[in-house]
């Protein structure tokens, strides 16, 4: 088996779901079966994953087991759903204003974020144009 660099592995873009339940957040990763940690927090969890992905990969090259490669992004699944922490006056506020609207959290967040992204895409190409304009 040919020498695999595992820190450049660890850091290619692998789907690594995280959900709570009942307080704890559980991680695993898509594409390598059994893989798969827990934390106090997303990011304790988070990191737990990238120890446990380490240490699966090297008992994968010690054992001669392939690494499976991480899915290209016609491959991936997109359920439409993500869990998203935020300070809690931000929640807070979104709430009231939400309220305001007479619609839920989740529709007013995914119209700030629709309308964000919209305008980015917009101004991406003025972005771009103007680096070039500038180091010409």
């Amino acid at each position: 088996m040919e020498s695999i660099n595992i820190e450049k592995t660890l850091d290619l873009p692998y789907t690594i779901k995280i959900v709570n339940e009942d307080d704890v957040f559980y991680a695993e990763v898509e594409e390598i079966p059994g893989c798969f940690s827990e934390g106090n927090t997303v990011e304790e969890a988070y990191a737990n994953m990238k120890d446990a992905m380490r240490l699966w990969m090297e008992n994968a090259i010690e054992r001669n087991i392939q690494i499976p490669v991480p899915k290209n992004e016609e491959e991936r699944e997109f359920s439409g759903r993500i869990m998203l922490r935020m300070p809690k006056e931000l929640h807070k506020s979104l709430t009231k204003s939400a309220d305001n609207d007479g619609i839920s959290l989740n529709q007013f967040i995914v119209f700030l974020l629709s309308t964000n992204f919209a305008i980015q895409s917009i101004k991406q190409p003025f972005k771009s144009r103007k680096k070039l304009l500038v180091t010409r």
